[in-house]
């Protein structure tokens, strides 16, 4: 859908300039809430041990956190708990895990 004028469009050249913490959705900027309290934090340490334990016998396959994922040129979301089943080619992930990439293609 197009964006209404006047409406500014945010880039990833853009995002990599801001402080602070921030998404950028389809050239939007969404501000993050502040980092995760503890028993946020407690939830995705256990859910990133279950998700682990249950990838030990596939070597492809790994568990991150709060890791940012580069979509596009104009999206980069930063999920708790991202799994990839792919080498990354180098320090960001710049595609997102298969299983991501289908649910992320029926929002768009």
């Amino acid at each position: 859908m197009p964006r209404p004028r006047g409406i500014e469009h945010d880039s990833l050249s853009d995002y990599r300039e801001w402080e602070g913490d921030w998404e950028l959705i389809q050239g939007m900027p969404l501000a993050m809430a502040p980092s995760p309290g503890i028993e946020h934090q407690r939830a995705s340490m256990r859910i990133s041990r279950q998700i682990d334990q249950t990838l030990d016998d596939c070597p492809h396959c790994e568990v991150l956190f709060e890791l940012e994922v580069e979509f596009s040129d104009d999206t980069v979301v930063r999920p708790d708990v991202p799994v990839i089943c792919h080498a990354p080619d180098g320090e960001r992930l710049t595609r997102a895990p298969e299983h991501f990439s289908a649910l992320w293609r029926r929002r768009a």
